[in-house]
């Protein structure tokens, strides 16, 4: 890794200011950017750094061929944390950032660098069969299928030079998720929080604990209010949720634990 005090390649990576000693990495969820993440860019915290993934394919990183996988989109996040610099790193993913989250921490992990913890929002386990993914993946039912799901702006889904520009890196990333399949490998030793939004239609409290798995640490389940992108507003509250949880240490908390606040 780069020194403590590097700031990061912002074509790979927006946020941060190579001032703080510890790092929390927010992955993006399918066909999406680090832009997903910019007003958590802007919370202050005085001792660590909020870093957004630009994965290839999107963004400032547009003329770049998206990954054709999870474990592609983790190599390439592991690349973008080296040019974040050093420090106890906590990953935090999105539905599919959640998968790519895990992938990472397993890099990090085989590096002898694991993370502090990794956070896993509105994302099933991997063994959990999908059932949220359209049946296609040609234009118009990538289309159609934003338009359900929510999370995407309306004046992009009624201008089509922008859904252009966003549709083939939404058609990798849902191709890389239906073909993702975990190595046979240990589970990762960090602590793991699984949330979800109690709207989500494919992931109730059942689902979410299957996260258990991955881990012979804590796993910690929590729920927030909202859909599948409620995430993206409850920002102070999963901050001060990951910084009580990663902060205590898993000797100072319960095993699993839910809240609906």
């Amino acid at each position: 890794m780069t020194g403590a005090g590097m700031v990061a390649d912002r074509r790979w990576v927006r946020g941060g200011s190579g001032t703080a000693s510890r790092h929390l990495v927010l992955l993006p969820h399918a066909g999406a950017g680090a832009s997903a993440f910019f007003s958590w860019l802007a919370a202050r915290d005085h001792d660590v750094e909020h870093y957004a993934v630009q994965y290839p394919g999107r963004g400032s990183r547009l003329d770049e061929e998206p990954p054709a996988s999870i474990p592609e989109l983790a190599r390439d996040t592991l690349i973008t944390l080296d040019r974040v610099g050093a420090g106890p790193v906590v990953l935090l993913g999105h539905s599919m950032g959640g998968l790519v989250a895990l992938e990472t921490a397993h890099l990090l992990s085989r590096d002898g660098r694991p993370p502090a913890a990794l956070v896993v929002t509105g994302c099933a386990p991997p063994h959990t069969p999908r059932t949220d993914l359209p049946d296609t993946f040609d234009d118009d039912a990538l289309a159609d299928w934003l338009r359900h799901s929510g999370g995407t702006a309306a004046e992009v889904l009624d201008e089509p030079q922008l859904l252009r520009l966003i549709l083939p890196a939404l058609r990798a990333d849902l191709a890389a998720i239906v073909g993702y399949r975990p190595a046979a490998r240990p589970p990762l030793t960090c602590p793991i929080i699984a949330m979800a939004g109690t709207g989500e239609r494919t992931l109730d409290r059942a689902t979410l604990a299957g996260w258990r798995e991955y881990t012979t640490g804590p796993c910690h389940l929590h729920a927030y209010r909202g859909g599948h992108f409620a995430l993206y507003q409850q920002r102070d509250r999963v901050l001060n949720l990951v910084r009580t949880l990663v902060g205590t240490g898993p000797a100072d908390r319960p095993a699993t634990e839910t809240d609906h606040g």
